[in-house]
């Protein structure tokens, strides 16, 4: 919006900027804390629900954030 572009255009734009680094960092976050929730023993009993949610929740954050954020704007 801020370079003339209509804000459709405007929101396509900026989410072809951002949307590698987007899912890069969200696959990355998901990566490492999805084995931790399948650790066996103490820790696993342990971080198994802190583990699954926060995964869960950083890939509902990169969907939202690549589809739905640009489209409110």
């Amino acid at each position: 919006i801020h370079e003339g572009l209509q804000p459709l255009m405007a929101a396509v734009t900026s989410t072809r900027e951002i949307y590698l680094p987007l899912i890069g960092m969200t696959l990355t976050v998901a990566v490492v804390f999805i084995p931790i929730g399948l650790m066996t023993g103490i820790a696993g009993v342990l971080f198994h629900q802190f583990a699954f949610t926060v995964a869960g929740t950083v890939i509902f954050s990169g969907i939202f954030a690549l589809f739905i954020a640009p489209v409110l704007c």
